[in-house]
Parts: C-alpha cells; sequence; structure tokens
C-alpha cells in the first residue's frame, strides 16, 4: 500500500519491504541501513502542515536517495529509508544529503532527527531493528531535535530498578543503549565506574539502596557525550582548546536527557560529576561542600578507571601509579574523604 498524498509506501508497505530486505541480506550476507526521519515544529494535529513538510522531503529524496533505496512514510511526520549496502555511516551520510537538498529548495527550514540503525549489528530482525533505529531516533529528539544519532553499544541489561526488575522507562535504556560505543578507547568503561562508584558509596556509610542509585549514575554519567559530535568524542589524542570545551558541555547535556526521566534524582551528581573541591572543575565551578558526595564519589570512580585504562595516545597506568595520583590530588581536584573510602574499597 502508498501514502497517496507523498506517493510513498505506508506502514504496511514498509514493513513488507523491510522483511524482504532482511531475507534478502540474510541470504547474500549482506548489510543495510534503516534510516528513520522525524520531521520537527508539527503538533500532532497540524495535518496539513505536516503532510506538505513530507511532500517536500519526499521530493528531497527523490533527488539523494538511490533508486533501489525503500523510503516509507511511517507517520504523520515520519519517514523510514531501508539503505541497502549500507553501514551506519552510510545510512548516516544519507540523512546529511537531505538536510542539504531541503536547503536548496528555497522554503522554511524542516528540523529533522534521525535515527540509525544497521543489519545485522543492531538487529537480525524486523522487531529488533526498528526498535534500535527508534532508540537512536529518540535521543536525538531528546538532544533537542535537528541531529542524527546511530544506534550502538548496549547496556540495558545494567540498568535495572532497586528490585532487579527492568526499569519500565524506555528514555532511560535508550540513553544507556548509546553510552560507550562513541568511543572506541570508552566500552566499558562506564560499567567499571559504577562498580567503583557502588564499592565506594557503601564504604562511605551510604544505604545500599543510595548506593545503588550511584552505580546507576555510573553508567550513566558521560551519557551527554551522546550530544558531542563524534569527532571529538572519538578522537584519537589530546583536543585542542576549542574541542576541548566543546566536551565539556557533555555533564549539562547528561544531566537534561536523564532529568526527564524516572532517574531525574541523578541529573545533578551527573551535572557535578566534574566539579572539583578547589573551584577548578567545571561547567559551575563549584567548590567544597556545594558539590553533591555522590558526585565527588564519580569523579573519583571515573579518574581512576580513566587512569589504569589504555588509551590511543597513553598507556594505562599501574594500579600504584594511578592511586598515588588520587592521593596527590586529594582536597583540590578530589573530595579526601572520597579518596580515602575509594582506596579502602580497592584493598
Amino acid at each position: 500500500m502508498t501514502d497517496s498524498l507523498a506517493r510513498l509506501p505506508d506502514r504496511h508497505g514498509f514493513a513488507r519491504a523491510l522483511e524482504i530486505e532482511l531475507e534478502r541480506s540474510r541470504r547474500g550476507d549482506e548489510s543495510f541501513a534503516l534510516v528513520l526521519v522525524e520531521l520537527g515544529r508539527f503538533s500532532r494535529d497540524a495535518g496539513s502542515a505536516g503532510d506538505h513538510a513530507v511532500e517536500r522531503v519526499a521530493a528531497a529524496l527523490g533527488t539523494v536517495a538511490r533508486v533501489f533505496d525503500v523510503v516509507a512514510r511511517v507517520g504523520l511526520t515520519r519517514v523510514a529509508l531501508i539503505v541497502p549496502g549500507a553501514d551506519s555511516d552510510g545510512g548516516s551520510a544519507l540523512a546529511e544529503r537531505l538536510r542539504v537538498e531541503l536547503r536548496r529548495d528555497g522554503c522554511p527550514p524542516i528540523d529533522l532527527s534521525v535515527g540509525v540503525a544497521h543489519f545485522p549489528d543492531h538487529g537480525g530482525s524486523a522487531e529488533l531493528l526498528q526498535r534500535s533505529a527508534r532508540a537512536a531516533l529518540g535521543v536525538a529528539e531528546e538532544l533537542g531535535g535537528d541531529r542524527t544519532v546511530c544506534y550502538s553499544f548496549d547496556l540495558e541489561e545494567g540498568l535495572t530498578e532497586l528490585d532487579g526488575d527492568p526499569l519500565e522507562d524506555d528514555r532511560p535504556l535508550t540513553l544507556a543503549e548509546l553510552l560507550d560505543m562513541r568511543d572506541p578507547d570508552s566500552i566499558g568503561h562506564s560499567q567499571r565506574v559504577a562498580a567503583y562508584a557502588e564499592q565506594t558509596a557503601l564504604m562511605l556509610g551510604l544505604s545500599s539502596e543510595r548506593a545503588t542509585r550511584v552505580r546507576l549514575a555510573g553508567l550513566l554519567h558521560d551519557v551527554g557525550k551522546v550530544g558531542i559530535p563524534s569527532t571529538i568524542v572519538g578522537r584519537p589524542g589530546p583536543l585542542d582548546t576549542e574541542q576541548s570545551e566543546e566536551m565539556r558541555g557533555h555533564p549539562e547535556i547528561g544531566a537534561r536527557l536523564v532529568e526527564e526521566t524516572e532517574l531525574a534524582d541523578l541529573a545533578p551528581w551527573i551535572m557535578a560529576h566534574h566539579e572539583q573541591p578547589d573551584g577548578g572543575g567545571y561547567p559551575a565551578g563549584l567548590t567544597g561542600d556545594e558539590i553533591p558526595l555522590e558526585a565527588s564519589i564519580l569523579a573519583v570512580a571515573d579518574a581512576y578507571a580513566a587512569m589504569v585504562s589504555d588509551r590511543v595516545y597513553r598507556p594505562a597506568l599501574g594500579a600504584d601509579a594511578a592511586r598515588a595520583e588520587l592521593e596527590r590530588g586529594a582536597g583540590t581536584q578530589f573530595d579526601p574523604q572520597v579518596v580515602q573510602a575509594f582506596l579502602a574499597s580497592l584493598s
């Protein structure tokens, strides 16, 4: 079936096309990208405006998409694309070409939030692949829209409520799914920070429930990096001044993302996990007791986990050297009581 207005396949036609592409790609051991495009600035009842926007996007895709790419209208203001032979980068590149083409038509700009998933890496079935693309699209929209987000590493198993049941709110899972793979160096980093932070919280006498919340904050402490360009997050070397300044925005982005979920109580800790007792941290330059204890725990756990891990531009420090660095920074860069508790938790 087709959508009569834009003359695009509708959601039913798209579902059939996706199953056909899955079967073709499985047989040929090939890949493809699934791209979801949400057109912004339209309310759900703004039918005519949304229809006109879809018509413009359909016309632009007629220029930038290949003849064998599948384009379908799957919602009032949502378009889906199947891009055979493409990986996530290929799907993202198509989205960027679409943005460029829309700027050329002389009409008012359209915000495009784009989520990209890749077969087979991000799902071997239609259901899983669409879930991955929707997760990426959800983060693009949470970040303010008009950007492209590619699905990546899944931390869903690590995010549980206090009773061990899966979180019901999809958004925390969506955030976590994109956390570590933005930077190849950081795979597993958040899990290590979470474990260190929970141990330290318990050593400081926090309740087991509070320590569990600190662990969750450890899993999500760097989630704001999904809003930083991948050329900066994944840069294979030290950042220059301008790049460092942009990277410093990740605590605020992360806090903004988390505060709209059931994990909102973690937002102040995520916001402050790069603050320092001497006021030399960021983003607010907090000092001493202005910094939440939980944020100070994250800061120490984050620093140690980073120091004992290899980076493309430096080898890992040994455990003794990393401990010495923490002791050297106690009172200036780190909360002394947290450093003491952290080191005790390692013993």
